[in-house]
């Protein structure tokens, strides 16, 4: 479709709409990207929303990566934050006395540096601009992190910032708070580039568990994630990444992460290649009835991909703890 965008934009009225970017890309790019588990194009794939297709291509499934390679998307995404540049401005614009254009410029600063984190600890992020939100996402990676904005009316006027700085003319902010404000982002600035490099060194000794589990949203598979992800910080301080797998649709895990706040990764295995390879697809029992299955099962895999432990009677309301026993 050479005219997709003359087509999308007929009857616009762009004084009330506002114009929706296109990204132009190569198939074989967006197919590597997507091979890769890259967030934006593998949100774009389960989006699932296709205007056109062709029938001539296909695209290509997210596989899961070793560790050099999470490792250096940890550092590519952690390398490119552009949070210190924000700060940098707004330390050039409050020696010119423009507080309130400081404000919003700090504001982008905490949420950049709420980025990193998550990309760095995740791979993966929205877009969000609500700073509660963004900072309630990323406590889990240090108790630190809590500490930073303790005064909840600085907090408050920061958040605002984000739009009242911009289009609100009775914003006021001042000199006064802006001394306390700037420390404070500082202050996340040192801790969110210190646990950052710290995680992404961990990697090379870092270990995989790796649960596999039957289906979303069901009692005991609920349990087992809810475990995992309460104990999640004292798992990561030990070196373990968490990933699970089940034969559920990528769009299921996405609700089941969003429902229950999870902060690791779910594969979607629905063609069961994974669950096969690992031997956890396999015939099960229950009441007299024969049927085909995911086995519970959880395996502890070292960074060299070898694996140090198999956990085949798995209790799922304390699976962290038997992990870390």
């Amino acid at each position: 479709m050479d005219n997709v965008e003359g087509i999308f934009f007929t009857g616009k009225d762009f004084d009330r709409d506002a114009p929706v970017p296109f990204i132009n890309d190569d198939i074989k790019n967006f197919n590597k990207f997507i091979g890769e588990s890259r967030y934006f194009y593998t949100q774009v794939k389960e989006e699932e929303i296709i205007l056109y297709n062709s029938g001539k291509y296909k695209l290509s499934r997210r596989r899961k990566l070793n560790f050099d390679e999470i490792k250096e998307q940890a550092q590519e995404y952690f390398d490119k934050k552009n949070a210190n540049d924000f700060l940098d401005t707004a330390k050039y614009n409050y020696d010119k006395g423009k507080y309130k254009l400081v404000s919003f410029l700090l504001h982008q600063a905490c949420e950049n540096y709420y980025y990193a984190i998550r990309l760095t600890f995740t791979l993966r992020n929205n877009k969000q601009h609500n700073l509660s939100k963004l900072s309630s996402s990323v406590k889990r990676y240090s108790d630190e992190l809590e500490t930073v904005f303790h005064k909840k009316r600085l907090f408050t006027l920061l958040k605002a910032a984000y739009v009242d700085a911009r289009y609100n003319p009775h914003f006021v902010v001042t000199k006064e708070d802006i001394d306390k404000l700037i420390p404070k982002v500082e202050s996340l600035r040192e801790i969110t580039e210190r646990i950052c490099e710290e995680w992404i060194y961990s990697y090379d000794e870092k270990k995989l568990i790796l649960y596999f589990y039957p289906k979303d949203n069901t009692s005991g598979c609920t349990a087992e994630a809810c475990s995992l992800n309460d104990s999640y910080s004292s798992l990561t301080e030990k070196g373990f990444e968490v990933v699970g797998v089940s034969p559920d649709s990528a769009n299921s895990h996405l609700k089941f992460i969003a429902k229950y706040n999870l902060a690791f990764n779910l594969i979607a295995d629905t063609e069961k290649k994974i669950l096969e390879a690992y031997g956890v697809w396999a015939e099960k029992k229950l009441y007299g009835r024969t049927y085909m299955g995911v086995v519970r099962t959880t395996f502890i895999i070292n960074a060299n991909g070898i694996i140090e432990r198999i956990i085949t009677k798995v209790n799922t309301k304390d699976h962290a703890k038997q992990i870390l026993e």
